[in-house]
């Protein structure tokens, strides 16, 4: 273990298998195996949320803007303030750009590991229509000054390393690709007997993520009624996302959501029954869903 107590830090708890599909929460157990990762910050933005609202308020009255309080130093410097750091030597893995906030301690390191810049999430996500422009200035200038000052940026996409050097103009040396891993359990992998292909009847293609909108299913479903119309059977099994929203179609298959810390056989059992797994995105920092099928 280096002499720096390495945590795993983001907007939420990596100690939950539900934050963010499960991939923190599966790098720090794998971390801490490794005596890599020494603990993950519990943050709780959920706890902020009647703050949020007094947030909006004053935004919109002092500059007639609202919106984007997750990128506010308000709002970040109370998130962090939830944990106790101490006084110890630091090295942070950081989730998010603007993490940690504030100006940083002497004996703190930060590397970043993104998937993906805010000027990606504002512009290629579509995030900006919800975020004040002061807002959005304050926090794309704050990421700069934090990529300067980390020790390095690693990206678990290509599109976001090309983003850092190309749109952020830091020098390619400091700036890193590492694929992730996907979030599943590789110990169960040896336990799951090999699916020797199912008929193509129905063909099921599969989908996961709890954002459909911006992942396209409904995309996916018109590939699905071109193929229905072609005289193929086939459905579309959906996992992970709120089965009351999802468009209404007779080809769905909705699961919801399944507890990868509970479930996670189940999980990759009914992965490993797709024919093909599907993401059609408009934007997508890394895939996750594809790694795991």
């Amino acid at each position: 273990m280096s002499e720096f107590q390495r945590i795993l830090v983001l907007v939420g708890d990596p100690n939950e298998v539900t934050t963010r599909g499960g991939q923190p929460f599966f790098l720090l157990k794998a971390g801490k195996e490794m005596n890599f990762l020494h603990s993950g910050l519990a943050l709780k933005p959920e706890k902020l949320r009647a703050y949020r609202y007094t947030w909006n308020l004053f935004s919109l009255i002092t500059k007639g803007e609202k919106g984007g309080f997750q990128y506010s130093k308000a709002f970040l410097n109370k998130l962090i303030k939830q944990v106790n750091l101490g006084e110890e030597a630091v090295e942070f893995i950081s989730y998010f750009p603007l993490l940690p906030p504030g100006e940083w301690k002497s004996n703190w390191r930060v590397n970043y590991y993104i998937d993906a810049t805010l000027k990606q999430n504002f512009e290629e996500y579509g995030l900006s229509n919800n975020v004040g422009e002061k807002v959005k200035e304050d926090a794309l200038r704050q990421e700069l000054e934090n990529y300067k000052f980390a020790e390095r940026i690693i990206c678990r996409s290509r599109w976001a390393a090309a983003s850092v050097v190309n749109k952020y103009g830091i020098h390619s040396n400091k700036v890193h690709f590492v694929l992730p891993g996907s979030s599943v359990d590789e110990k169960l992998i040896d336990k799951i007997k090999p699916n020797n292909y199912p008929p193509l009847q129905p063909l099921r293609l599969g989908f996961i993520g709890k954002d459909w909108q911006r992942k396209r299913l409904p995309f996916l479903l018109q590939v699905a009624e071109s193929l229905k119309s072609k005289k193929t059977a086939v459905e579309v099994v959906v996992i992970g996302s709120d089965c009351d929203s999802l468009p209404k179609s007779s080809l769905i298959n909705c699961v919801g959501f399944i507890d990868k810390h509970k479930q996670m056989y189940n999980f990759m059992k009914l992965v490993q029954s797709f024919h093909f797994g599907c993401l059609f995105s408009s934007a997508e920092g890394q895939g996750q869903s594809i790694l795991e099928c």
